[in-house]
């Protein structure tokens, strides 16, 4: 199993709401292609809006299949646009884990 992992912080509580709404969108446009959606986790106590999500994937080629699919989507462009309009520059990064047997 994969999971991606996406760490982001957000400008302002305006930015919050925004990627709060687009994280939904890209729920709703995954689920129409058939793929993973995210959870969204926000720390309980630590640093101030701090967003991370995750999403799970069976096999690496299935990443690499819901990639492809997302990227060719042009209303999923249109919400990435929005949440990386509300990051903070410079202040987020992917991760991709594996579980290990």
């Amino acid at each position: 199993m994969y999971r991606e992992r996406i760490h982001m912080t957000v400008r302002d509580h305006d930015g919050w709401n925004t990627a709060i709404d687009a994280t939904r969108e890209i729920n709703a446009i995954c689920t129409r292609l058939n793929l993973p959606t995210a959870l969204l986790w926000s720390e309980t106590v630590g640093t101030f809006n701090q967003l991370t999500w995750d999403i799970d994937y069976e096999t690496l080629a299935s990443y690499e299949k819901a990639q492809a699919a997302l990227r060719s989507d042009g209303d999923w462009n249109k919400q990435v646009r929005r949440i990386t309009e509300a990051a903070e520059p410079g202040k987020g990064f992917t991760e991709l884990l594996e579980t290990v047997s």
